[in-house]
């Protein structure tokens, strides 16, 4: 069982269209539950769903909505050695939910396509404590009447904190 919570304060650019350049915050609360498939010398596989719920807003609140994703997971952990270990999650999404001020809807599978995918390293300073260098990409597609289609890409340095 893992719960993730992440910030992110930023802003988009566009040079083709400059009225896009707007600030951009996000805030998501991820809980996933994974059960374990495979566990030999160093490696690990898990499978399991998660569910995230996601507050993004735009620019000064012109537009905001809140989503809720439900989907099927995947990780692969590898343990370099006992304090270093390299871990990936792929999550592709069956149901989305958008709130929002702009498009406020049900999508399942067929009518929303995505996924998110995670790749970090993780340095373990203490029991209770790890030092995470991630790279995260998602992308996500609407088939409705507002075209939709988003792909982010970031690499964070972290600290983990573990229960």
């Amino acid at each position: 069982m893992e719960f993730n919570l992440q910030h992110w304060d930023s802003a988009l650019e566009s040079e083709k269209i400059p009225a896009l350049n707007l600030d951009y915050r996000s805030d998501r609360l991820w809980f996933s539950y994974l059960y374990p498939v495979t566990n030999q010398n160093n490696w690990a596989g898990h499978v399991g769903f998660s569910l995230q719920t996601i507050g993004v807003a735009f620019g000064e609140l012109v537009a905001a909505e809140l989503q809720q994703k439900i989907s099927v997971a995947g990780r692969v952990n590898f343990q370099l050695h006992d304090r270093h270990a390299i871990n990936s999650q792929l999550s592709v999404p069956l149901l989305l939910f958008v709130f929002g001020n702009l498009d406020t809807d049900f999508y399942p599978s067929h009518r929303y396509q995505g996924y998110i995918f995670n790749v970090a390293y993780h340095y373990s300073l203490s029991n209770r404590f790890d030092l995470v260098a991630q790279f995260h990409s998602r992308y996500d597609r609407l088939k409705s009447e507002n075209i939709f289609r988003e792909l982010q890409n970031r690499v964070a340095i972290g600290v983990d904190f573990k229960f």
